[in-house]
């Protein structure tokens, strides 16, 4: 992590919630890197490529008292806006993981790709990925979607 921190300082987000005394704290974050790939491997994911278009989700992390409370889809709705906000070069996120993530991937957008070629322990990995829209694409998203109800 302390690459990444490093290497993409601007792709590091942290999550923070206000405690009922006014306090702020850390209670999870997200951090990636940009590669060229277009498929995430072991070797892309080790290094960053400031010239890459496609962003690669290496760790959504929330603090264990606070997991199961949406922080973490909440977490990923706020890092892709940032990204799309300061990252304009990104046109898509990737990601790998689990099985048993699949599902909370898939409701912050993404949408499985298939199986990753990347090997760690007996498990096999999932590669997932979005399309990083524009503000302007997403509003014009937001319109069309409004014009289907009634």
């Amino acid at each position: 992590m302390a690459y990444r921190v490093r290497s993409a300082p601007g792709l590091f987000m942290a999550t923070v919630a206000r405690l009922e005394d006014g306090e702020d704290v850390v209670v999870g974050y997200v951090c990636g890197t940009l590669t060229t790939s277009p498929v995430l491997t072991e070797e892309c994911m080790s290094a960053h490529e400031p010239e890459g278009t496609v962003l690669c989700v290496h760790s959504v992390c929330t603090d264990e008292g606070w997991r199961r409370r949406g922080v973490a889809l909440r977490s990923l709705y706020a890092y892709y806006d940032y990204v799309r906000e300061t990252t304009p070069a990104v046109r898509e996120v990737r990601l790998i993981c689990k099985a048993p993530l699949v599902q909370l991937y898939g409701k912050a957008g993404f949408r499985v790709e298939g199986p990753s070629p990347v090997v760690h322990g007996e498990d096999p990995w999932i590669e997932m990925r979005m399309p990083l829209r524009t503000r302007e694409e997403e509003e014009r998203l937001v319109r069309k979607r409004r014009s289907w109800y009634f």
